[in-house]
């Protein structure tokens, strides 16, 4: 008779035909398995916009020597037709 300590259940992933080579990836060490969906979409995209608005920001505060605490106004001009994406990043 097999026991727990008999048996290992080694997990890989296998792309499905259908899907293409760069819309997954997957790696493992045999008992954890991770399976990454690499195709951006569009809460992927809004996230790297606030990113980058608070990373321009917070460079901003540095070369002025801003502490922590001090209060800042911040003013942003859009391109056109760039209003909608920063109206959705800005109520995420």
């Amino acid at each position: 008779m097999y026991t727990a300590r008999d048996i290992k259940i080694i997990w890989e992933f296998k792309r499905p035909d259908d899907i293409a080579e760069k819309q997954y990836d997957a790696a493992g060490d045999g008992d954890v398995l991770v399976v990454l969906d690499l195709c951006p979409d569009e809460l992927l995209f809004e996230a790297r916009i606030a990113r980058e608005i608070v990373n321009r920001i917070q460079k901003l505060r540095k070369k002025a020597d801003l502490e922590p605490t001090d209060v800042v106004e911040v003013y942003i001009e859009l391109l056109d037709g760039e209003k909608s994406i920063l109206d959705q990043v800005l109520k995420s």
